[in-house]
């Protein structure tokens, strides 16, 4: 699987830049239309894919699960499960 990072060392920029475009905020941080398209390209060329796992939990539209775990003679077990909305 790519990487920002992976993205961000094949253009030659960092991966706060590349997640900012990716992520369709790049007219807000004024990138210019150049290293859009040079990172749009490379992400293209290496198959980038989203890690929509990733994506979820750090966007805050999407469930997450939050385990608490805890010991019960030698062995962990879920305790409870919360649901994050």
């Amino acid at each position: 699987m790519v990487t920002i990072k992976q993205i961000a060392q094949e253009v030659g920029i960092s991966s706060s830049t590349v997640s900012i475009v990716l992520g369709g905020k790049a007219a807000e941080r004024k990138i210019s239309t150049a290293t859009q398209e040079k990172i749009f390209a490379a992400a293209a060329r290496l198959g980038y894919q989203p890690n929509m796992a990733a994506r979820s939990l750090r966007g805050g539209s999407g469930a997450g699960l939050v385990f608490q775990f805890v010991a019960d003679e030698g062995f962990q077990r879920i305790h409870q499960i919360h649901l994050r909305p």
